[in-house]
């Protein structure tokens, strides 16, 4: 099965819910889905990469003002 997961957040960004969807995005994985994951940019251009066998697309981003690890999509 193909699965999407939409996110305000993930890893390299250390909170709750970035882990919470990267440990269920790996154990979907390790059962045999193909998981891709969407998440504002951590660098702020758009990107794609493989980690672990998902396949995470970073969209183009902007710093929230006075929350700095945090972005978001415009």
């Amino acid at each position: 099965m193909r699965i999407l997961f939409a996110s305000d957040t993930y890893p390299p960004q250390v909170n709750g819910a970035a882990y919470f969807t990267y440990r269920l995005a790996s154990a979907l994985r390790q059962r045999g889905h193909q998981i891709f994951v969407l998440a504002p940019s951590a660098s702020g251009y758009s990107c794609k990469t493989n980690v672990n066998g998902i396949r995470v697309f970073g969209i183009s981003s902007l710093p929230i003002p006075f929350v700095a690890p945090y972005r978001f999509v415009i």
